[in-house]
């Protein structure tokens, strides 16, 4: 509330999340669960995005996917908070049985939000510690979205994972 006293407005959502609207902020989503596979299949299953989109909601129409080595870009429909969203084109890059990073190619819509997830994977005696992480960087135009977004992030990407390892087990 500093902020707010020192010119800026505030308003407080989520019960902990107090967003001064003079600033960017940020909203994120993580979730960590054990799945009974290598790490190797989760990453290959997160490297096809058609397969990936069947558990995440949060990717609509796939309109392309184009794959070189360990690198996958694809252009879709996003969704939010249950909403249709723009076209965009993401970048997986996978580093070994270990980790895949996701980011937006560049683009005009940069200047407002900007995007990044990751997979990461630990080897487990009983399969695979994965970690999913989400995070947008709003601009202050979108910044008063950041509570509301933190929100739903924090159930949606511990359902998104529930749901991976529930297919990834299933299929072994």
């Amino acid at each position: 509330m500093e902020a707010a006293a020192a010119g800026g407005d505030a308003l407080t959502l989520c019960s902990s999340f107090t967003l001064v609207l003079q600033q960017n902020a940020t909203a994120h989503g993580q979730a960590t669960v054990l799945i009974g596979c290598t790490g190797g299949q989760v990453l290959d299953f997160v490297m096809d995005p058609r397969a990936y989109a069947t558990i995440d909601g949060k990717i609509g129409a796939i309109r392309w996917v184009r794959r070189a080595g360990d690198t996958v870009v694809f252009r879709f429909r996003a969704r939010l908070l249950g909403v249709p969203g723009p076209l965009v084109t993401h970048r997986m890059i996978r580093t070994g049985h270990e980790r895949v990073d996701i980011a937006p190619v560049p683009g005009p819509h940069d200047r407002l939000a900007r995007f990044r997830a990751s997979f990461t994977c630990a080897p487990h005696p009983r399969g695979t510690v994965v970690t999913r992480r989400l995070q947008f960087d709003l601009a202050r135009p979108l910044a008063w979205l950041a509570p509301m977004l933190s929100c739903w992030l924090s159930r949606e990407v511990p359902a998104e994972l529930k749901a991976a390892k529930a297919r990834l087990e299933q299929t072994g």
